[in-house]
This record gives C-alpha cells, structure tokens and sequence, in this order.
C-alpha cells in the first residue's frame, strides 16, 4: 500500500512540473534542508534477547538492559522542486538519514564491575512527495507525505569485562525497504527563502535479522542455537521537524 501511494505521489509530482505557473518564481523553489527525526518501532525479537540477558544475570544486576522502542537523529538532504499549483503545494525530495538507539546495563562481579552496551544504528537514504494546502500566507497544510527509503542497519554489542577485557559483536543488513506516510506542516519565515517543516506520520518497517561478518546471525538469546526470526517486527509513529533554506527559480 505505502509503496502504491508513493508512486502515485510521484507521477503527480512530474505531471507538475509542466504547470505553467508555480507561485514560487517562474518554476518553483529548489533548496536544502536539515532536521532532528524521531522513528518508533516495536523490536519484538531484540527485546526477547534483552529479557533472556536480564534473566540470566538477574542476581548480579545493579542495572538492568532497557528495551528498544525508538531511536532518534538527524536528517537532512534537497527538495528538489517544491511549487504552487492552484494553491496546492507540491514538493519532491530527497534524503539521508541517521538514526540511534543504545542501552546500556551494569553487573556487579566479586572483583570489579562488568557492563554491557547495546547500540542499534539505522542509516538511510530516501526519496519522497508530498502534496499540501495553502491555509493562510505563511501556513501550508501538508495533506500528505509519503516516502520510501533504503536502509542499512547494524546491531553492536560491547561488554567490557573485570581486567580490561572488551569484546565487540557486530551484526548488519543493508538490504532493507521501509515506507512511511504523513501529514504535517510548512511554516514561512522568510517568505521564498526559510520555512519551519513538521511532519508526523506511521512507518512500515520490519527486519528478519542480521548477519555478521562471517554470515553468522543473531540467534534468540546468547545461549541459543535457534536463529532470532523478526528483529524488528513492525513500525510506528515517526515525527520530523526541519529547517529549509529555498531559492526561487
């Protein structure tokens, strides 16, 4: 569905770039953007494997592995061409994207203290649309905004040992899809030039699991020999707010 959506969008962005007259200059605006972006998700399999680790040391925790839920970063990437069509706002872009999330627990040991981090680390590249309504003279409605992106993610796990002993486990995918749809805002501050953008939306975002470098994968806990099915089962909200710096053309 999302990705049907995105289609459509696009196709309706080409077919604007015939209009005539944009309201943005003679052929739109064209700029760069940057932004703090927020994605939820429900890690059913992470977080099984985090339950067994708390489990398995529950007598010598002080402090337990919280479970993932959402990471967090930047964004920043072009709106290629963003124009006014009959008061419609039609914009096509494209992005990159960082996200993180770590946790990290502490164990008390008869010598000195062992710790454990956990890091998920999800980078991006993206294209999108989006359509929106003109309320007032600096307020666009975003009536909604789609977008497809390419995702390379990676799981790391580090446990520092009483004697200085650190091991690092490392386990990647770079071959997964996700698709998100919204709505949101465009505020002018610099009419043709600066606006605030916030977008809100949902995610479609699932990861089976990772591969380590010699194509081992993450099994369902570390005492385990049943590979871990649904990393990441599902999606959630995602919220972005974001700077644009435009230049009519």
């Amino acid at each position: 569905m999302f990705k049907k959506i995105f289609l459509v969008l696009f196709a309706l962005a080409v077919t604007g770039t015939n209009a005539q007259k944009m309201g943005f200059g003679c052929f739109g605006l064209v700029g760069g953007f940057g932004g703090y972006s927020f994605q939820a998700y429900n890690a059913d399999g992470l977080n099984n494997y985090i339950d067994a680790f708390n489990k398995s040391r529950k007598d010598t925790l002080t402090q337990p592995m919280s479970k993932f839920k959402a990471s967090s970063g930047y964004r920043f990437g072009m709106n290629f061409f963003r124009a006014n069509i009959k008061n419609l706002v039609l914009t096509t872009k494209g992005f990159y994207q960082s996200l993180s999330e770590s946790h990290d627990a502490k164990l008390a040991s008869a010598s000195k203290d062992y710790s454990a981090l956990y890091e998920l680390n999800v980078n991006s590249w993206g294209v999108g649309v989006d359509i929106g309504a003109k309320i007032c003279k600096p307020f666009v409605w975003k009536v909604i905004d789609a977008s497809v992106l390419f995702n390379s993610s990676e799981f790391k796990i580090t446990n520092n040992y009483p004697e200085a002993i650190t091991t690092i486990d490392k386990y990647a995918d770079d071959s997964n899809l996700s698709y998100s749809i919204g709505t949101g805002f465009i505020y002018s501050i610099i009419d043709n030039y600066i606006s605030l953008e916030g977008t809100f939306g949902y995610s479609l975002i699932s990861i089976k699991n990772l591969k380590s470098d010699d194509g081992k994968k993450l099994n369902v806990d570390e005492k385990s020999n049943v590979e871990m099915d649904g990393f990441i089962k599902s999606g959630g909200i995602n919220a972005l707010l974001q700077l644009n710096i435009s230049f009519p053309i």
